[in-house]
């Protein structure tokens, strides 16, 4: 007996009469998926946003209560947080987008390139986070090779510049492994540019930068806004470079909340720091999903080959 005599028997139901299988089969393989995302992630975001509304589920004290929110609501402090960490988030995004749309429009362009500088950009990711923190760390110092160019080698600068601690250093830690997100979607970006449509432009007398302002960038705008969503949402979660670069006067909204599922011991105020900063995620894809639905057609990309 076939292999397929054998499933069309034992499984009559996702085996058709010419032989092939049903969509079933398919749709059996996305259960682990499924289960890992419904069932794992989010039972443990369901629990997590019960916990913010009970008083004290450590000490099996369940009773509805909002007097967490009235917390977070009546204290400054973990108000100036949130606002610290989208202030770092946006700094970050947009140190990204000035570095690499740049460097996505070279990749483009010069095709030979290509593969050279995006393994180059993307091997940031493939080294481990402590140690380039610590590398930072050693550029950054008050002895490092940043003071070192301006006070020693060039003297631009009497003593040396107080770069570690600040929110910049963070800004600064936090850009260098998250510039591939930003990267990758604006090359796709470029890719799908009609290059007619730039052609065309300049017959009708537009410039280089006229013809990238009206007609290149406004088509990328999806690859831009796919790439400020991930590196948003990736920087205002950072946990390890404030800690390190920014200091304690740095920290961000994830620190505040290991700090309360940690030694702190107060899951249900840490519960209600993860769901506000969850809803502000959220806040962010609806936001960017509606001014970003950008349709892009074309029939020759830049850096493609004509069709």
């Amino acid at each position: 007996m076939s292999v397929r005599d054998t499933i069309r028997r034992k499984l009559p139901a996702v085996m058709r009469e010419d032989g092939t299988v049903s969509g079933v089969v398919p749709d059996l393989r996305l259960v682990p998926g499924l289960f890992w995302i419904i069932v794992v992630m989010g039972g443990s975001l369901m629990t997590m946003f019960l916990y913010s509304f009970v008083v004290d589920p450590l000490a099996g004290d369940f009773t509805v209560t909002f007097e967490h929110y009235r917390r977070f609501l009546n204290e400054p402090l973990y108000q100036s947080i949130m606002v610290d960490s989208v202030v770092i988030a946006l700094k970050t995004t947009l140190g990204t987008l000035v570095i690499g749309y740049p460097l996505a429009y070279y990749m483009v362009i010069h095709s030979d390139h290509r593969n050279l500088l995006l393994l180059l950009v993307i091997a940031p990711i493939w080294t481990n986070e402590v140690v380039r923190t610590y590398a930072w760390i050693l550029i950054l110092n008050s002895n490092g090779l940043v003071n070192w160019v301006l006070v020693d080698l060039l003297s631009v600068v009497d003593s040396p510049l107080k770069l570690m601690f600040t929110q910049n250093a963070v800004v600064i830690g936090l850009i260098h492994p998250l510039l591939p997100y930003m990267i990758v979607p604006i090359v796709a970006g470029l890719m799908s540019v009609d290059v007619s449509e730039i052609e065309a432009a300049k017959n009708l007398g537009a410039t280089k930068l006229q013809a990238f302002y009206e007609v290149t960038l406004p088509q990328t705008t999806s690859g831009i806004a796919a790439g400020a969503t991930f590196v948003f949402v990736l920087s205002s979660g950072a946990y390890l470079a404030p800690v390190l670069l920014g200091g304690a006067e740095n920290n961000m909204i994830a620190n505040f909340i290991g700090l309360m599922f940690g030694r702190g011991q107060n899951w249900n105020f840490g519960s209600v720091l993860a769901v506000i900063y969850s809803l502000l995620i959220v806040a962010l894809f609806v936001v960017v999903s509606r001014f970003s639905n950008v349709e892009v057609s074309g029939t020759t990309a830049i850096g493609g080959d004509e069709e």
